[in-house]
């Protein structure tokens, strides 16, 4: 990984450090210029404007186009981006951590903690939310970051967050890289208050100079400062909406004084990568042109290293803002989906405006010459065609009736180029067939339905990618701060039991996991990614499950609470007594597995459980290979709970008579449904 090389900022030499951040700071903006056109054109265009002047000042946009009309608008743009969006939306993009191939309990009781504690830290954020957020970004512009913002950033609750940054916040280090893998680090810029900035240096001992020094700017409170790349401003900074402030009386220009202003710094902060996952081996901080923290965690003898860095998130060695692109092309930034739709959209929207324009014009320049010696009378025309019509001689041409004038037009060319347009369209869009409601032949299993979904989200793979490696680095940091943010003790989701939790001790009486800071694995020990990266179809789940269930794979009870897991309305079909017996089942095992050392406790066998399910869910644990890399206390804890179903159920204790009558009391599937799925009923 590409290594960048900075002065080091001791005492005399601070402003050599200083001068070299400002010149890539300036080279980066260079790039931020050029693509802020693009950016602000794509931006105002899907708000349904047309006419751009000053890109390179103060942007001014217009419903109308640059004749002053606007003569048709056809959108067909912003339903193929619409499609875009849901299919990114369509991605799980939940923490999973990856088991490690070869299990040890070492292993298991690391990426069993690592994702209860990843489940924990991201039970409260709105996932759908989230990923919209970055859709949009990604659909729109072609770059987004996802910024993990800690509970000590000021003005904000005691649980980590999660937030979009735009693309014109971000600047590569250093600046015009050729590819994404060539950035050495990463620069994050926006304007703050310099009261919020003075209390987030706090933890750090830092003493900040007058507002003056750092350059900044006195704006009435709450304004909504823009930075140059900024579409809603193109490259002119300033305030968007100066006169929104906090207080009512402050709304209104007449009754603000100048003591009512604040002072926003530009704050440019500099992270430069340790290693491939996101690690960070130095965090600088700019104000302005002034760099007032410095922070080498690979030299000891960094004065700034010996700080207590337990304060803010952006203090710890893992990078704290992560960035996806919707397709990586020779820069730092990626090109988005829009920008390739929008200015051929507007292309094809002159060319409806001017056929329109040729049949309005067939209409009211259309003339009627009408023969001086018909015997017609000329009044009746004026009251019927509007004085649209001419006379001429009739004389000159004995066999002449009334004839037709049409005016110059381009005829049927515009319709037919229209079709041909629409097709190249979609062509860019690499949508194909089946997302515009088209769907080529038959497609009868689920086999082929897969085949085909598959090949359609082929052109989607970069994307999914790139997301998927954005928010495995957003999981990474959330370990990383984990034991500094995860309380001694916390609850287990229960939306999780199964084997991916088999590791980690819980309390049986209160369902909480308890914690030791050395037990949370490090970042670099575990494999993190999502749970899907592919766009998921439902009904591609469901169909095979029900090629399963027909072929005798999938007993009906499996069939019905994979439904439930897989979130395909299983609900409809699957018993709450039956479910509850399942999670119940997983729940034991995870307690009485343990650390693989040490059984938990769990209550005797209650009379509402389905002893059959729990059958099968502690010997599918027994047939693991963890349960044999478990302790003998262990085992033998698992071994006499299924000795529990057993003689309540009032079977053979041997392994044969378990496997022949596991399925004695699984409900079937109702008959309807049964018939429908050709699914013979009876114990299967």
């Amino acid at each position: 990984m590409p290594r960048l090389l900075l002065p080091k900022s001791s005492p005399g030499n601070r402003e050599r450090l200083e001068r070299a951040l400002i010149r890539h700071y300036r080279a980066g903006l260079s790039e931020v210029r050029h693509k802020t056109i693009n950016w602000t054109r794509v931006h105002w265009y899907l708000q349904g404007l047309r006419n751009f002047k000053g890109l390179w000042s103060s942007n001014q946009a217009a419903f109308e186009d640059s004749r002053g009309d606007r003569k048709v608008h056809w959108e067909q743009a912003l339903v193929m981006i619409q499609t875009e969006m849901g299919r990114i939306l369509s991605m799980d993009i939940r923490p999973a951590v990856i088991r490690p191939e070869g299990i040890t309990l070492d292993g298991l009781r690391r990426t069993a903690m690592a994702q209860a504690v990843l489940d924990f830290l991201t039970a409260r954020w709105d996932m759908q939310g989230i990923l919209l957020e970055l859709a949009y970004h990604l659909v729109a512009y072609g770059t987004a970051g996802l910024a993990v913002v800690g509970p000590g950033a000021p003005g904000l609750s005691d649980r980590v967050r999660l937030e979009v940054v735009p693309p014109w916040e971000l600047l590569p280090l250093p600046a015009q890289v050729s590819s994404p893998g060539q950035a050495a680090g990463l620069c994050r810029r926006r304007k703050v208050t310099y009261d919020w900035l003075r209390q987030v240096m706090k933890p750090y001992r830092v003493r900040l100079p007058r507002p003056e020094e750092l350059n900044g700017t006195l704006a009435p409170p709450g304004a909504n400062l823009t930075l140059a790349g900024d579409p809603r401003r193109g490259l002119q900074e300033g305030a968007t909406e100066a006169e929104v402030g906090p207080y009512p009386t402050r709304t209104v220009p007449e009754q603000r004084t100048p003591t009512d202003d604040e002072w926003y710094i530009r704050l440019k902060e500099y992270w430069l990568y340790g290693d491939e996952i996101g690690s960070v081996r130095r965090w600088i901080v700019q104000a302005g042109d002034r760099v007032i923290l410095d922070i080498d965690f690979e030299d000891p003898a960094s004065p700034d290293t010996g700080l207590n860095l337990t304060g803010l998130l952006r203090s710890l060695p893992m990078a704290p803002v992560h960035v996806a692109r919707y397709l990586p092309l020779g820069s730092f930034y990626g090109r988005g989906f829009a920008e390739r739709l929008v200015f051929f959209n507007a292309e094809l929207e002159d060319v409806i405006g001017n056929i329109l324009s040729n049949l309005a014009d067939i209409d009211w320049l259309g003339l009627l010459l009408v023969p001086t010696e018909m015997g017609i009378n000329l009044r009746d025309f004026e009251q019927i065609r509007k004085r649209r019509f001419g006379t001429y001689d009739f004389s000159l041409d004995a066999n002449s009736g009334i004839q037709q004038v049409a005016p110059l037009t381009s005829g049927d060319m515009g319709a037919r180029f229209l079709g041909l347009a629409g097709q190249l369209l979609q062509g860019l869009g690499a949508q194909g067939e089946l997302f515009s409601g088209q769907v080529p032949g038959r497609l009868d299993s689920a086999r082929a339905l897969g085949v085909f979904l598959e090949a359609q989200n082929v052109p989607l793979a970069p994307v999914s990618e790139s997301v998927a490696a954005a928010f495995a680095g957003v999981y990474r940091t959330l370990l990383a701060i984990a034991p500094s943010v995860v309380p001694d003790n916390f609850s287990l989701t229960m939306l999780r039991m199964d084997e991916s939790l088999l590791g980690v001790r819980v309390d049986p009486n209160t369902g909480e996991v308890s914690v030791d800071p050395n037990m949370i694995p490090d970042p670099s020990d575990v494999n993190i990614t999502i749970r899907n990266k592919a766009p998921e179809s439902q009904i591609q789940k469901i169909e095979v499950l029900n090629q399963r269930l027909q072929l005798g794979i999938l007993s009906p009870l499996d069939y019905k609470i994979l439904l439930v897991r897989e979130g395909l309305d299983g609900n409809l079909l699957l018993d709450r007594q039956e479910w509850e017996s399942y999670r119940k089942a997983w729940w034991e095992n995870i307690v009485l597995f343990g650390d693989g050392q040490t059984p938990g406790r769990v209550e005797g066998s209650e009379a509402g459980d389905i002893h059959p399910i729990h059958k099968k869910i502690h010997k599918a644990l027994m047939a693991s290979i963890a349960f044999q890399k478990a302790s003998d206390e262990v085992r033998s804890a698992i071994l006499d709970h299924l000795n529990q179903h057993e003689s309540i159920s009032g079977l053979p204790d041997t392994a044969l008579a378990l496997d022949n009558l596991a399925g004695l009391n699984e409900q079937p599937l109702p008959p309807g449904l049964a018939a429908q799925l050709g699914v013979p009923q009876g114990p299967q």
